[in-house]
């Protein structure tokens, strides 16, 4: 019980308040603004944990950079072909350099950056927030979100675990993609499978994060794979997840293979899609968790610290105290200007 209250409080304090809401819904109005002005025949759709609700209040914000004309035709899941790719990264770097890097606008972005990976993106930091936005050249994600709110409603506790979860991954430097570690889908899939697998028997958000922990702790990595959809364990050497383009390269010796202690998690949006392939952190994630196994169980059973969760989410409060308040302050300050626009 005393877990699950701190876990439920932890998650009231990492959500965004109201004047951060306003702060991070503004921002996303603004980009808009600024990429409609020099890309006119694009629009920016929110996706990620921002349209899905899972965010936390200093999470980066996702933007998808698609075309008008292309809203109206079918989707597609796969990533951009050769040609696509050279026409998306002119238009990021036309982002990068005219949008995000001059005269006008120094004055509102930080850092932009193009990186170059399987959805080209754009990173820029907004200087009156604070907050991280990436313009991302990705296929939709509709697929994904249906599959988010279906286990945000079979598991209505998932939220508040998942806060915890992305905290504790973020507190130790495992959650950088692009530096081997864990993004938040992928998070959020892994704690579902921990569910499916290894059934919460308390339904609630403590006895989730106690069998994410113990789940994947122990999870052998080398010898299979798991899905999400459906719920079940593959060898992963006689099926490993590949696109027909890796698989290609693969075969031809063009690329090397990835070592045999990566995750293989299986997308439920699509099967192609290796949720774990770029977490080579993977054994030191591992290793973490068992620590933190250990540890709570250790203290749930003697009762006596003033906080079961504080050597899991960390100092988190030192870490954002001085970000949360000029974000809640930028906040406040963009409905003083809108207020002012009214009177």
């Amino acid at each position: 019980y005393r877990l699950n209250r701190e876990i439920n409080d932890f998650y009231e304090y990492a959500k965004p308040t109201r004047a951060e809401t306003f702060a991070r819904k503004n921002l996303v109005e603004q980009i808009r603004a600024d990429v409609r002005a020099r890309l006119p025949n694009h629009i920016l759709e929110v996706f990620g944990s921002e349209r899905t609700g899972m965010a936390l209040a200093l999470s980066d914000i996702d933007l998808r950079l698609v075309k008008r004309d292309d809203l109206d035709q079918q989707a597609s899941d796969k990533p951009p072909t050769p040609e696509e790719r050279r026409d998306i990264l002119r238009n990021l770097y036309d982002l990068r350099y005219k949008v995000f890097d001059n005269a006008k606008t120094a004055a509102k972005y930080l850092q932009p950056t193009v990186r170059h990976a399987r959805y080209p993106l754009v990173g820029v930091q907004d200087r009156g927030s604070g907050l991280e936005v990436q313009v991302v050249a990705s296929n939709d994600t509709a697929k994904q979100r249906e599959y988010i709110q279906r286990y945000m409603k079979e598991y209505p506790y998932i939220r508040q675990t998942y806060a915890v979860i992305k905290t504790m991954f973020d507190q130790r430097g495992l959650s950088d993609v692009f530096r081997g570690g864990f993004g938040s889908y992928p998070l959020f899939m892994m704690l579902v499978v921990s569910l499916q697998q290894q059934p919460n028997q308390r339904r609630d958000a403590a006895g989730a994060l106690i069998n994410f922990l113990y789940y994947w702790a122990y999870f052998k990595t080398k010898e299979k794979g798991v899905s999400v959809s459906p719920p079940e364990y593959f060898d992963k050497k006689e099926n490993p997840i590949l696109t027909e383009t890796l698989k290609a390269k693969l075969d031809a010796g063009t690329t090397k293979p990835l070592p045999n202690y990566v995750l293989s998690l299986r997308d439920p949006a699509d099967e192609t899609n290796d949720l774990g392939r770029k977490a080579t952190s993977i054994l030191h994630a591992q290793a973490t968790l068992r620590y933190l196994i250990a540890n709570i169980i250790e203290n749930l059973n003697a009762n006596n610290r003033p906080s079961l969760l504080a050597e899991i989410v960390g100092e988190v409060y030192a870490r954002d105290r001085v970000r949360r308040e000029r974000l809640t302050e930028h906040g406040l300050w963009v409905q003083k200007q809108v207020l002012k626009s009214f009177a």
